[in-house]
């Protein structure tokens, strides 16, 4: 008996010695724990062939409120200015303005946003420059060109009389618009009048060109609209548009004089046509069926 415990507990002591090696070898020594506590934090910056920006915005486009926002990019680049080119209805060359100058950019990829009031500026053309300067003068620029005006207009037929509707936009809020001129113009550059001028005031939005109740001629027309400030001086040049006047005739139903009396009720040649058409069927058909009855009635009394 005593023998026999031996045996289970050397064989014991023996499983516990090598479960607690097994153990000891997973864990990781001082060497490995001091080199796993250390992160290397490694930033690859790539910089492109050159400079490159770019600034968001549709080309070309018109403006009737004054405050704007324009995003931009840039990549590549070291430093980057933006710049405003304007000319006003009176001017002949454009100034320019500096907005702003990004400098110590290191070649970091970024973006950012440049408001603009245009109010600050005035009515006219402009242009948004954004440049980015690279290595050894490489440079990159973008550019947008749009303008601001005092208001903008469509024309389309107004259907219940023949006469067209002109709709004004503009900025409700803009206080330098004090009135607003409408002078029509033929197609031999005639003011067209006495329909015109038209003078309507803020908030009036649709007016009546009456090309139908003014007895006007078929033919293209321009419309020019001009906004005035309060002591009657144009804000800007008139905003042109166009309007192809067509008149509706109407070609009445016209009746053949046959000479007859039937004249007085209005009732035309074709008509006597279809109608004895009509009778003829009718009788053909009607005596048709009366012969065929009377074939059978003869073959019953047989």
């Amino acid at each position: 008996m005593k023998k026999t415990q031996k045996k289970v507990l050397g064989l014991f002591g023996l499983g516990l010695v090598v479960a607690t090696t097994v153990f000891a070898a997973t864990l990781p020594g001082p060497e490995a724990q001091a080199t796993s506590s250390i992160t290397d934090t490694i930033i690859v910056r790539v910089i492109g062939e050159g400079p490159e920006v770019n600034v968001d915005g549709t080309e070309d486009e018109t403006f009737i409120n004054p405050e704007k926002s324009f995003p931009y990019d840039y990549a590549g680049v070291d430093s980057v200015v933006i710049k405003l080119e304007f000319k006003g209805k009176d001017d002949t060359t454009p100034q320019t303005f500096v907005l702003d100058t990004i400098s110590g950019i290191d070649f970091v990829p970024g973006s950012g946003t440049i408001d603009i009031n245009l109010d600050d500026y005035g009515y006219g053309e402009f242009k948004l420059i954004v440049e980015g300067y690279g290595h050894d003068g490489d440079f990159d620029s973008d550019i947008i060109d749009f303008t601001y005006i005092p208001l903008t207009a469509t024309i389309g037929p107004n259907d219940d009389d023949g006469d067209a509707t002109l709709t004004l936009d503009y900025d409700d809020d803009d206080d330098k618009i004090h009135s607003i001129g409408i002078v029509l113009i033929d197609e031999n550059g005639n003011e067209v009048k006495p329909v015109s001028p038209i003078t309507v005031f803020p908030h009036t939005k649709d007016v009546n060109i009456p090309f139908e109740t003014g007895d006007l001629p078929a033919g293209k027309y321009t419309i020019l609209i001009t906004a005035y400030n309060e002591n009657g001086d144009a804000l800007y040049k008139p905003y042109t548009v166009y309007y192809v006047y067509s008149p509706e005739e109407v070609t009445p139903t016209v009746v053949p004089n046959t000479g007859s009396a039937q004249n007085g009720l209005n009732i035309s040649q074709s008509d006597y046509l279809a109608t004895g058409l009509i009778i003829f069927l009718t009788v053909g058909i009607g005596g048709a069926v009366f012969v065929m009855k009377g074939k059978k009635d003869q073959k019953k009394r047989r």
